[in-house]
């Protein structure tokens, strides 16, 4: 779970949020994958 921002607050926020959700949804990777890919492609623009 690596996603670069120019600022170090959201990255460690956002490291949180995947944190809990893994513990949270083991079973429910896929939403997490999607949501990864719409948050790299968000950063990206």
């Amino acid at each position: 779970m690596i996603v670069y921002f120019p600022n170090q607050y959201n990255y460690i926020y956002l490291d949180n949020i995947f944190l809990i959700l893994f513990l949270k949804n083991k079973y429910n990777n896929v939403r997490i994958i999607l949501f990864i890919i719409l948050v790299s492609n968000t950063v990206r623009y």
